[in-house]
């Protein structure tokens, strides 16, 4: 017998009809299980996002706190020089 005459007529359960929804029904499936994989994705970015903008004024915060410290320092350090200076 070859392998044509062992195939099942495709009106038949479990022939290409029956495969054919069976491949739909997979890919409907797989199509879902990606939209939510999608969903997850762009809402970890949008938090990786918002979490990267409060890390980054909070380091703007310090980085001007720092250099007003630093202005400052380099007040006290001309005041300083200048009364060594005048002595």
């Amino acid at each position: 017998m070859s392998s044509f005459e062992t195939e099942k007529p495709s009106s038949e359960p479990g022939g290409c009809r029956g495969l054919q929804k069976l491949l739909q029904k997979n890919l409907k499936k797989f199509l879902t299980k990606a939209n939510e994989f999608d969903k997850i994705n762009e809402l970890l970015i949008e938090r990786t996002a918002k979490k990267f903008e409060r890390a980054s004024k909070n380091k703007l915060k310090k980085f001007l706190t720092n250099e007003k410290l630093c202005d400052k320092m380099n007040e006290l350090i001309r005041v300083g020089t200048a009364e060594i200076l005048d002595n």
